[in-house]
């Protein structure tokens, strides 16, 4: 499980997200958002990854979209050429985790 990330913002608003590890592959992916955490599920209800981000612009730019693409940085480093490894859905809005269960994978 990781618990941190980089979020990549271009000028159009577009949005991927470099994770520091393998993502999951043929699973539904899910990054929830609620108050300033960003949760990351696979399989449903499998925690994967959970991330504080305190930029409010950056979370407003999440809520905003409906799937974000992953790159893996396996060990801190992308392997070149870059590309999105997989998509996971965005559900935000929530007030708190307890809406969740948070089983770790």
């Amino acid at each position: 499980m990781f618990n941190k990330c980089e979020f990549l913002i271009g000028d159009d608003k577009s949005v991927v997200i470099v994770v520091p590890q393998a993502v999951p592959k043929g699973e539904q992916l899910t990054i929830r958002i609620a108050e300033d955490m960003v949760s990351f599920y696979k399989a449903g209800e499998l925690l994967f990854g959970r991330v504080q981000c305190q930029c409010v612009k950056t979370l407003r730019c999440l809520r905003k979209k409906q799937r974000i693409g992953l790159i893996e940085a396996i060990d801190g480093k992308m392997n070149f050429p870059v590309y999105i490894a997989a998509t996971a859905r965005v559900e935000g809005g929530l007030s708190s985790f307890a809406d969740y269960e948070t089983r770790a994978a």
